[in-house]
């Protein structure tokens, strides 16, 4: 009998399968996350131990009255709840919880998180962090952005600028002007500034990479390689 494969896949969800479904998959692989029901059936346990399993880095059992989201590229989550298992792939913002309760994230690629908030990450193939953040005033940005003169002179007083990839400072920004505004960066890959405003952006933000100030790689910040 031809059994399919599965290969090349951020997460498999096996939780309602049944023993027949299983013995038609032959094969499991390069997948980040496969899920199982937490308490299947003997039948269910053997039909899945014919499967062949190549670099799966996490198998979770998932309990039966929650339900598995997945959410891909870059999402702003409100109001999770601990009714779910939530499986980023991609990046991902959480601002708020339904209740206090823990709410199971698994993580592949990045999330950040407001203060506060009841998160239990069963896995993390990548990075979370904390964050302090007014919800009122996040701006997300899902590509590459420059914050210009004319930028802060729009944007709202304490507004939190968060980017999906990497940002620039441009150089007719001042230290002044990031002051006044009471700007706060979020950033998950690298920030470019110049060195007259590092000291305002390494204490007024958070990211994920680091904060560049040499001059050739601020010049060619938008390239490919850097």
């Amino acid at each position: 009998m031809f059994k399919k494969k599965i290969i090349n896949i951020a997460s498999v969800d096996l939780t309602k399968y049944s023993p027949a479904a299983l013995r038609k998959i032959g094969k499991i692989s390069n997948c980040a996350t496969v899920f199982l029901p937490e308490n299947p059936s003997n039948e269910f346990i053997e039909a899945y131990s014919e499967i062949k399993l190549f670099n799966v880095a996490n198998v979770i059992r998932v309990p039966q009255n929650k339900q598995i989201c997945i959410t891909n590229g870059v999402q702003v989550l409100a109001n999770v709840s601990a009714d779910n298992v939530y499986v980023v792939n991609g990046a991902a913002v959480v601002l708020s919880a339904v209740s206090d309760e823990p709410v199971s994230f698994i993580v592949n690629g990045s999330v950040i998180y407001r203060e506060g908030l009841n998160i239990n990450f069963l896995c993390v193939n990548g990075a979370a962090e904390m964050f302090k953040c007014n919800p009122d005033k996040l701006k997300v940005f899902t590509n590459k952005i420059e914050i210009n003169a004319d930028f802060i002179r729009n944007c709202e007083t304490g507004a939190n600028i968060l980017c999906d990839n990497k940002m620039k400072i441009a150089q007719d920004v001042s230290e002044e002007m990031l002051k006044e505004k009471e700007l706060y960066f979020i950033c998950m890959n690298k920030v470019y500034c110049k060195k007259e405003v590092y000291g305002y952006i390494a204490a007024n933000s958070q990211m994920m990479n680091k904060i560049i100030t040499d001059e050739e790689e601020y010049r060619n910040w938008d390239k490919k390689f850097i």
